[in-house]
């Protein structure tokens, strides 16, 4: 197993800090949180305990608080909240993306389009 993949299942199922693992390594603690993060995008895997709970941290006490914080059932509905009009408004994108190109193209060449053309 390779450097990587071995910092990455220490960190998801041991609970060793990036800390650590940086020095285990010899990588920075930087390039073991992409690692991390791109390995959970990958296997569509949530975010840790320890991730959720700095994140918390970062968005309410700022970058140098110390001071522990655990996640409410509350803030993590309100989060839910918005991850859902976020991935609404991706859908709506998504939909709307053929029929901008559409445009584009015909009106770079001079052609009418029939509204019926555009969704198939």
């Amino acid at each position: 197993m390779d450097i990587k993949n071995q910092a990455v299942r220490e960190y998801l199922e041991d609970g060793i800090s990036y800390r650590e693992l940086s020095k285990k390594y010899g990588v920075s603690r930087t390039t073991i949180n992409k690692w991390v993060l791109v390995h959970q995008g990958i296997y569509n895997l949530p975010r840790s305990h320890k991730q959720i709970t700095y994140d918390l941290q970062q968005k309410t006490l700022g970058k140098k608080s110390k001071q522990i914080i655990k996640p409410d059932q509350s803030e993590l509905e309100k989060k839910i909240a918005v991850l859902e009009k976020q991935l609404e408004w991706e859908k709506l994108k998504s939909l709307a993306l053929p029929i901008f190109f559409a445009n584009a193209r015909a009106s770079t060449q001079n052609v009418n389009l029939n509204p019926d053309e555009l969704y198939l």
